[in-house]
């Protein structure tokens, strides 16, 4: 394999040694071979009791300029008084919801030195103002079982990447938001997690 170099190591041309293609090797700036966007990811460090009702109990929104796309969201959970089966929804929102009581999740970065992210998440104990305009993009069913029981919990993952797929984007104001399709019986107590690029 040839390498074309211009004496910094930031604008390496290769030519391969298979195909005879003529490829550059792209390096961010901080000097690492380029190999996606910063990554970022957000959860609850325990467990909350959701807001009851169909009001989301928990959103991901794009608060800066960058551009965000979803690479994964994940619940698990059980219920107080009765196991449910429960089905979740996923509702892309092009303005965010307000009110309600509010946990913001602390983001954190895949690598030190990317830069910080203006992506917010939340989850709720008291119900919010959905946010407004968008549809359900996905939904999925879930079996939350007895608080305290040792039955196996079965979360619910939402991978956007799946199957190469292109993944769910959010420009500056959209947002997601998780609630459940219809009100549960009985309070349910859950852990959830954001995961998602920025470029």
């Amino acid at each position: 394999m040839a390498i074309i170099q211009s004496g910094a190591y930031t604008d390496n041309l290769t030519i391969g040694s298979s195909y005879k293609t003529l490829n550059s090797v792209p390096y961010d700036s901080r000097g690492y071979i380029a190999c996606g966007y910063p990554a970022y990811s957000a959860c609850t460090p325990t467990k909350f009791i959701a807001v009851a009702g169909t009001t989301p109990f928990a959103q991901l929104f794009n608060n800066g300029p960058k551009i965000v796309r979803v690479s994964r969201v994940q619940t698990i959970g059980q219920c107080a008084t009765a196991a449910v089966n429960a089905d979740l929804v996923v509702t892309k929102r092009t303005a965010i919801g307000t009110g309600g009581t509010a946990t913001v999740l602390t983001t954190v970065s895949k690598d030190r030195l990317a830069p910080l992210s203006s992506t917010i998440g939340k989850v709720f104990t008291a119900a919010p103002t959905a946010g407004q305009g968008g549809n359900v993009i996905t939904t999925q069913s879930v079996f939350l079982s007895l608080l305290g029981t040792p039955a196996i919990q079965v979360g619910a993952t939402f991978d956007f990447l799946s199957l190469g797929q292109e993944p769910l984007i959010l420009r500056t104001g959209q947002g997601i938001e998780l609630s459940f399709a219809t009100t549960t019986t009985n309070a349910c107590t859950l852990t959830c997690m954001f995961e998602w690029m920025e470029f």
